[in-house]
């Protein structure tokens, strides 16, 4: 017996059949969906954040790649899509709301004493941390070079994701959003796969591989 799709998400005939569409593989569906749901998540989001806020139209794309990420897991949705949406970005505004009401109440003393332990660390701390950036750098390498340099541009250039519509041959800022939840997604398996070799059983070995014979042995 074959699972069956889940009903369609409310009453909206325009919002099932673009579900519909999308869970059938259609990809412009997607954009089809994310412009129904935009209108409920993007008024949502003003309830909480500045539109000139820093993190609104971050909020506000996560949350419909979240939701259609969550209607393709599921096979659909059973109950009201928009409503699902909105409760989504309205969680998302209060986690981010609350972790800057609790960034601003740190004393100024335990912030310097962070700064200080930062400065004047342990070595193997030290060690460690760029153990860790050795590993994401080796992640990088290993995407495709559309990846790499659209995370290069974000990340480290600093551009916003609506600049980089037209470098990518895209039409909207919701398709940069979407590639870039796909670099990550492949960064993320290459991290966590490279982190598996590493501690696996067959014993441990370092996160940066030198080339040369294996590590010696302790004594």
């Amino acid at each position: 017996m074959t699972n069956q799709p889940k009903p369609a998400p409310g009453n909206d005939p325009d919002l099932a059949r673009a579900v519909a569409a999308y869970l059938a593989g259609d990809e412009s569906a997607a954009d089809g969906l994310y412009h129904l749901l935009h209108g409920p998540v993007h008024a949502e989001a003003q309830q909480f954040l500045a539109r000139d806020n820093i993190d609104f139209d971050d909020i506000v794309q996560d949350s419909l790649l979240a939701v259609l990420d969550y209607v393709r897991k599921n096979g659909g949705f059973s109950g009201d899509l928009i409503k699902f949406a909105v409760t989504v970005v309205r969680n998302r505004c209060r986690n981010l709301l609350n972790s800057r009401q609790r960034w601003r109440q740190v004393p100024i003393e335990t912030l310097r004493d962070r700064l200080t332990s930062a400065l004047l660390r342990n070595p193997l701390e030290a060690l460690e941390d760029a153990e860790i950036r050795g590993l994401v750098q080796e992640a990088l390498d290993q995407l495709g070079p559309e990846c790499r340099a659209l995370l290069h541009a974000l990340y480290r250039q600093g551009k916003a994701c609506k600049e980089m519509i037209g470098p990518l041959g895209l039409k909207s800022v919701h398709g940069v959003y979407r590639r870039r939840s796909s670099c990550l997604l492949q960064l993320n398996r290459i991290v966590k796969k490279r982190l598996d070799i590493c501690s696996s059983p067959k014993g441990k070995r370092p996160l940066r591989s030198t080339g040369t014979a294996g590590p010696k042995a302790r004594k």
